[in-house]
């Protein structure tokens, strides 16, 4: 696998040497694509919401170091790889990369030939090689270019096995009875959901999904992530992550304020029995002052109201939402049970939907889109997966600590990447506690904040800048998660308090 953060740090070598890409009017052209087949057959099945919505055709090339592009010697022995990749009549463009290696001091940039959308450099430092897939860049003309040092010269190798074009825009209008996040009327709660749920770029850039960040019993901003089985097509360690994606500006997201939101790699953790729902841990979540949301959720089949929602990505346009108001009932497929609403609707879904989260009326995820045809005058039905029937085969990852009752409540987290890759020596003591807990931690940071929460997740206390001791006496018996916040670490653990 290989953490490929859209970070920009730095430029790349020919930006300030110009000469490097000067001629370079060889590129490799892909062949044309058959536009029209590939839109009948999206035609054919326009009505099954189960799969990915596909709007892109993957060339399978094998483009590397030593068979493609063009190497140029710097004085001081370093040497750079430009690659100039054309795809003529495409709207976008997106790159799958595998065997990827590099070197110390060596960068990777991909970026289009007007510098306006970029993604590098790829390094090396912190970063594990291997695989990984790009999000889409506008246009029909992709660089990509390999700085190498004379330290390491001829170590590095990377391998294009695909190059993705966009045979339709994702700017077309094919939704106008979608119901944007932007203008929902629900407040603060609703807005809190569209940080947690997340389009998904599957089969190396052709289709596209949903998926949604899910808190778990440990609070520790393990970044888990929800969807539908059916979602996965291709290598999760190839799929690309986009998060925050409710205005179209960030619709091609490698500029500048949308960057920072996408990431790229998981692993799958589990499939439900009967491939209903997929479990997949990113490899890291959006960098810089982005904070997600992790989710909520509820194991229940019932609601206090007739109220819920369906946030989606849908025809891999900005966020929208579906609203039901009616009755959830059981409905039995050939591949299970599943569960669709009678009633009012507000809102419409479509292919792309797939994997989205269900909430009910406290904005809890409660389910997940697992297919469909309804259109938007109301003909046709969604179907849900129920959390609470597949629960099983998720409880280890998303419940690790036993909790009282059926629902947890969802948080923001911070800085994730860096306790996942630098992890936060703390202990808490004594444990079980009686009236007074301690804290020790490894002193390369102050300890910025405490906070004890329910299993739930529901706050009970907390401090700022604390002491090495807390007043827990007025908390009742019971096991709560303790919460130590550094500047860029968290540590979570439990804390037992028998008094």
């Amino acid at each position: 696998m290989i953490l490929a953060q859209s970070n920009r740090t730095g430029s790349p070598v020919s930006w300030n040497m110009p000469q490097l890409i000067e001629g370079l009017d060889q590129p490799e052209v892909m062949p044309e694509v058959n536009e029209s087949s590939l839109i009948a057959e999206d035609i054919d099945v326009a009505e099954d919401y189960s799969v990915p919505y596909r709007f892109a055709f993957a060339h399978e090339v094998n483009l590397t170091l030593e068979n493609a592009g063009r190497w140029t010697n710097l004085p001081n022995g370093d040497r750079v790889w430009v690659l100039l990749l054309d795809c003529p009549d495409a709207y976008s463009m997106a790159l799958t990369f595998r065997d990827v290696d590099l070197p110390r001091g060596a960068r990777l940039d991909i970026y289009t030939p007007n510098h306006q959308e970029f993604l590098g450099p790829i390094t090396q430092r912190g970063q594990a090689m291997g695989s990984f897939g790009t999000a889409h860049f506008r246009g029909h003309q992709l660089i990509v270019e390999y700085f190498e040092p004379y330290a390491f010269r001829g170590d590095g190798q990377l391998k294009i096995p695909f190059v993705t074009e966009a045979y339709r825009s994702l700017e077309a209008d094919e939704t106008s009875c979608f119901s944007s996040m932007n203008a929902n009327p629900n407040g603060r709660e609703l807005e809190e959901l569209t940080e947690s749920v997340v389009m998904m770029l599957v089969d190396h850039g052709q289709r596209i999904a949903t998926g949604t960040l899910v808190n778990n019993s440990d609070h520790d901003g393990r970044p888990y992530l929800l969807t539908a089985a059916k979602s996965l097509m291709g290598m999760p360690e190839e799929m690309v992550f986009a998060f925050h994606y409710t205005d179209a500006s960030c619709m091609y997201p490698y500029v500048d304020g949308c960057r920072e939101w996408i990431v790229s790699g998981s692993r799958l953790v589990q499939a439900t029995v009967g491939n209903q729902l997929a479990l997949l841990e990113l490899n890291q979540l959006p960098s810089g002052n982005v904070v997600p949301f992790f989710a909520g959720w509820h194991l229940t089949g019932q609601s206090m109201s007739d109220l819920h929602w369906c946030i989606q990505h849908a025809y891999g346009v900005e966020q929208s939402y579906k609203k039901y108001i009616g009755v959830m009932q059981p409905v039995w497929t050939s591949e299970g049970v599943r569960h669709s609403f009678t009633g009012q609707h507000e809102g419409a879904t479509a292919s792309g939907t797939v994997g989205s989260p269900l909430f009910d009326e406290n904005y809890e995820l409660i389910g997940v889109f697992v297919g469909g045809n309804s259109d938007c005058q109301g003909q046709g039905h969604d179907y849900f997966t129920l959390l609470k029937d597949v629960w099983s085969d998720l409880d280890d990852w998303l419940s690790p600590t036993e909790i009282t009752g059926d629902r947890l409540g969802g948080m923001y987290y911070s800085t994730p990447n860096a306790e996942l890759s630098n992890p936060f020596l703390a202990i808490v003591y004594p444990n079980p506690a009686q009236e007074w807990v301690s804290f020790s931690w490894d002193g390369r940071e102050d300890l910025g904040s405490v906070e004890i929460l329910t299993l739930q997740g529901k706050p009970i206390c907390s401090a700022m800048n604390p002491s090495q001791m807390l007043d827990i006496s007025f908390i009742p018996n019971g096991t709560y998660i303790v919460r130590l916040t550094s500047a860029s670490r968290v540590k979570c653990a439990k804390l037992v308090i028998q008094k």
